[in-house]
């Protein structure tokens, strides 16, 4: 199924159809060439929709209101709770597990806030969040994965938040595509964040300064240092591993190289080694 928002018009400027003009609209995608509609709802202009099984979650952004759907029956998608008073709340996430929520809010004074969900009737807010001088500013779009809330802020560029404990939403990483400062411009910057390659990589998107691809390398990738083998300790056999892939004996995955590489010089070599042999010795 594909969940359509913002269809404003009966058909396209080519003349095709958009499928009427409900402000969420659910298509059949079993034939892929020829989408039918099946469903719909309206009562509010939905900016932005995720989901979670038969849970979706939409941003009333003019009405400042979150949403909830049940849309087990897709011929009729049911309004079942909602959430008002968070200002213009432009975009939503939901947690892998379905029980949090992540909302950015595309104003001046905009938060990142994450809301427990795991009752859709009884939703509760948990944390909030803005970067570092960030009051007058602005979100735009927020995506998880694993236990990481991605975010493009606008003038922040990207922003990484550990959401591992979501009552307490802490700064992982950043990285800054737009190095300017142009005062009451909340909406210049970084508007979009993939972070979904099967590899560490993000694409990110700034509406000023173009397309930008990063390495993030979380905090506690690896627990223990020099445990390239993740046996729980730093031991002779890590110092093994290190001197097979210095051979050209072994290839490293993301973490064992993270873990190798010591002196984080991005080069796994005998220095590794060295920095190894001082870490069992101490």
């Amino acid at each position: 199924y594909l969940y359509v928002i913002g269809s404003t018009r009966e058909s396209g400027s080519d003349g095709a159809e958009s499928w009427g003009l409900d402000d969420l609209i659910v298509l059949d995608l079993n034939d892929p060439s020829n989408p039918q509609k099946v469903g719909g709802w309206s009562g509010d202009y939905l900016h932005d929709v995720c989901m979670h099984q038969d849970i979706l979650f939409g941003c009333g952004i003019s009405s400042d209101i979150l949403h909830v759907f049940d849309i087990s029956d897709k011929a009729s998608p049911v309004q079942i709770s909602s959430v008002g008073n968070i200002p213009s709340v432009h975009a939503c996430w939901v947690s892998e597990d379905g029980n949090t929520l992540f909302t950015a809010s595309e104003t001046s004074g905009g938060h990142v806030m994450s809301w427990d969900v795991s009752d859709v009737q009884n939703i509760n807010l948990l944390d909030l969040w803005y970067p570092e001088g960030g009051e007058n500013w602005s979100a735009h779009n927020v995506f998880v994965k694993g236990n990481y809330l991605f975010i493009s802020y606008y003038v922040y560029g990207l922003q990484v938040l550990d959401v591992s404990n979501p009552e307490n939403m802490l700064l992982s990483g950043f990285y800054d595509t737009y190095n300017q400062y142009v005062p009451g411009a909340i909406f210049n910057g970084a508007w979009g964040a993939f972070p979904y390659f099967s590899n560490n990589k993000i694409a990110i998107s700034d509406r000023s300064s173009g397309l930008f691809l990063v390495d993030f390398y979380p905090d506690n990738l690896v627990e223990v240092q020099g445990d390239i083998n993740q046996d729980g300790s730093c031991d002779v056999l890590d110092v093994v591993f290190v001197v097979s892939v210095i051979m050209g004996q072994a290839s490293p995955n993301q973490y064992e190289f993270i873990a190798s590489d010591l002196n984080l010089d991005e080069v796994i070599d005998i220095l590794d080694v060295i920095s190894l042999v001082n870490i069992i010795v101490q």
